[in-house]
């Protein structure tokens, strides 16, 4: 995740933070500590430990270091969200958070005159779907997804992009973030076929 030149006698960073992200990611569910249980924990030191070698290395970048309002894990953001505390983290809580209040809009607006209309409308041009037959033949299966889309999720695409932007110090494109995780990834899921790499008495130090 950091090009050369930048904290390369840092092994923590060359281990690419990506693959913590999107693994930590998937353990995410709407309980405010979620990442501090067991399952989950000792990826989050792991990812700790990647931050602060970043920041070690680069300390123009600490500003950029904030914490999720609602489950407060650490995270990088742009520089022009420094100094905000509103701040909602990509691992799930920005999603949950987008989605509560997209279902709070649709309550609302389905309580008013126009949207009661429009929802029994709505209700009107439904048909009923007659049962397939007994003897019908089986689906065709759809195309395979574009990887891009499939393996890893645009929100942490997108928030991996700024933060490797800011640390190499250049524009990363989609591409590169997404190639990125898919090497890390796979060579991660090789190293674990050989042990894990991280002690732990190195994982279990504070956030940075």
């Amino acid at each position: 995740m950091v090009e050369e030149g930048h904290a390369t006698s840092h092994e923590p960073v060359q281990r690419a933070p990506g693959f913590f992200a999107v693994t930590i990611q998937g353990h995410f569910d709407l309980s405010p500590n979620w990442h501090h249980e067991q399952g989950v924990r000792q990826l989050v030191q792991q990812y700790y430990l990647v931050l602060r070698s970043v920041l070690h290395a680069k300390p123009g970048l600490r500003p950029c270091l904030t914490r999720c309002l609602q489950c407060r894990i650490f995270f990088l953001t742009h520089p022009r969200n420094r100094r905000r505390t509103d701040l909602r983290c990509p691992f799930g809580c920005r999603v949950a958070h987008r989605r509560h209040h997209s279902v709070e809009r649709s309550a609302a607006y389905y309580h008013t005159s126009e949207g009661k209309m429009k929802k029994k409308r709505h209700n009107g041009n439904r048909t009923p779907q007659a049962p397939a037959p007994a003897d019908t033949a089986p689906p065709a299966q759809s195309a395979p997804l574009n990887l891009d889309q499939a393996e890893f999720d645009p929100g942490m695409v997108k928030h991996l992009r700024v933060a490797t932007s800011l640390i190499e110090g250049r524009k990363v494109t989609r591409q590169e973030i997404v190639e990125m995780l898919r090497r890390t990834v796979r060579q991660h899921g090789m190293a674990e076929e050989q042990g894990t790499e991280y002690g732990e008495d190195r994982v279990k130090r504070p956030p940075p």
